[in-house]
């Protein structure tokens, strides 16, 4: 395994926009505003907490080409604008980058378009997407969009192309698109609506080796090879670190709240069936597990709790995948270990949750959808120098195989939960609903009866068709 891999994963990464910008009150509640704030709405509070956006895809191509596959048109000398809120560029000698500014040279001679890519800033996207759209003048071809603000509101208003509209998604043609993003992410009221080329995501629980050999403890990993890696484990082991000032365990009220309800099977709505999950036996179950965390001497929530970990105060943070670098960057090469979050008692596999995902989306009023579809993908289509996808982000995160084997394990189909519908919820009921469980200390049947019609009226609202 190559070691030295944190320049090439710098020059195939796209730029994180805004990640050092929190203000309100991200650092004292040990809550990270890129979980509890939707891009397409203020959260109704005296102080709105500025929202951190999700991380932006790598540069990579690692899911093959797709030859088979192939058009045959003229544009025209159209320009096709690109929009993302990082800046986009494929600059360097990397093999993946110089094959990625040939396929566009190629590309644009052959098909007679130009292609630019412009950056919009992340808190003017869904406003500038709305209002261009409106006016029947998307403001670019291709817009990149989280998850949280395509869905429900630019869908169920009709903003977007549905790609099953303009493309067989199943066939040849959509051949390149991750099941992932066609059997979770992407799809909404029954239509794919987001594409990417290679798409990667995880999350679990971090933790310091170096804090945990100190501690005497033994690796988490022998825990999940022993089948005992649950909550019961993971509170022991929480425990087991409280020494010295030292705590067991930290994270964001949102982050171990969704990693514990979907650890229990559960999660906080069910779009197939358009009901409320709140007070569905796991959820419940898993929102007592959060309450006795944050009861317990062993957790620490207070303050910055990303820099309790880094400085070995904290032995497990709970995190998703862009968040790995700093803490890699803080504890050194072979000092972070990732391991999935630990099974509930109604849970029958290890599971990951979104962070929340973005992708890839086509306004509404775009001429020649397909085509510009097809284009993205042909941008992307190179025989990349990673063996795997995510390889080189792994291979810079983690020094040790099973630290990587676990980060690729949670982000396959079969481990991936999206629970970002949460912002269906009305943004200030969520703030509440979290308070309540982690603060206030109401019962979990409590909380869930107090909030569940309103999360049921936001369910059938964002069930509309458009």
């Amino acid at each position: 395994m190559n070691t030295n891999k944190s320049a090439v994963t710098l020059l195939l990464a796209f730029v994180m926009a805004f990640m050092a910008a929190c203000s309100g009150g991200g650092a004292t509640s040990g809550t990270d505003p890129a979980e509890e704030a939707a891009p397409a709405e203020k959260p109704a509070e005296p102080e709105p907490v500025e929202e951190e956006p999700a991380e932006e895809p790598a540069e990579d191509a690692a899911a093959g080409t797709s030859d088979e596959f192939a058009m045959d048109f003229d544009l025209g000398g159209r320009e096709i604008k690109v929009t993302a809120w990082w800046d986009i560029k494929f600059e360097g000698d990397h093999p993946d980058v110089v094959a990625i500014r040939e396929n566009i040279d190629e590309l644009q001679k052959k098909h007679n378009f130009t292609v630019s890519f412009v950056t919009t800033p992340y808190d003017k996207m869904v406003e500038q997407f709305t209002s261009s759209v409106m006016a029947g003048e998307p403001f670019a071809d291709v817009v990149r969009l989280e998850r949280r603000a395509a869905f429900p509101g630019l869908v169920t208003s009709g903003m977007m192309t549905p790609l099953n509209d303009i493309m067989d998604v199943d066939g040849p043609q959509g051949a390149f698109i991750p099941e992932l993003l066609k059997t979770q992410v992407a799809t909404f009221n029954g239509k794919l609506w987001g594409f990417e080329r290679s798409y990667t995501d995880f999350s679990g629980i971090y933790y310091n080796k170096n804090l945990l050999k100190d501690l005497g403890i033994k690796d988490l990993h022998e825990y999940v090879e022993e089948g005992n890696w649950t909550w019961d484990t993971f509170m022991e082991v929480a425990k087991q670190a409280v020494q010295g000032g030292k705590k067991g365990y930290t994270g964001s009220k949102t982050t171990l709240t969704s990693l514990a309800v979907v650890s229990n099977g559960g999660n906080y709505m069910d779009l197939e069936t358009g009901k409320e999950m709140l007070t569905d036996p796991r959820t419940l179950e898993a929102f007592s597990f959060v309450q006795e965390m944050y009861k317990s001497d062993a957790g620490d929530f207070e303050g910055d709790i990303k820099q309790k970990f880094t400085k070995g105060e904290v032995l497990m943070i709970g995190g998703v995948q862009w968040e790995g670098e700093a803490y890699m960057n803080e504890l050194g090469f072979g000092g972070l270990g990732f391991v999935p979050f630990p099974l509930g008692p109604q849970g029958t596999e290890f599971k990951s949750i979104s962070n929340p995902p973005n992708f890839w989306v086509i306004p509404k009023g775009v001429k020649d959808a397909d085509k510009i579809v097809y284009l993205m993908d042909k941008i992307w289509d190179i025989e990349s120098t990673e063996e795997y996808p995510n390889q080189n982000r792994l291979e810079a995160y983690f020094a040790d195989e099973k630290d990587i084997q676990a980060a690729i394990q949670m982000g396959q189909s079969p481990a991936y939960t999206v629970v970002d519908n949460i912002y269906i919820f009305p943004t200030f009921e969520i703030y509440k609903l979290l308070d309540q469980l982690t603060i206030e200390m109401l019962a979990p049947a409590t909380i869930a009866e107090q909030h569940k019609q309103v999360l049921q009226a936001a369910i059938d609202d964002a069930l509309k068709q458009p």
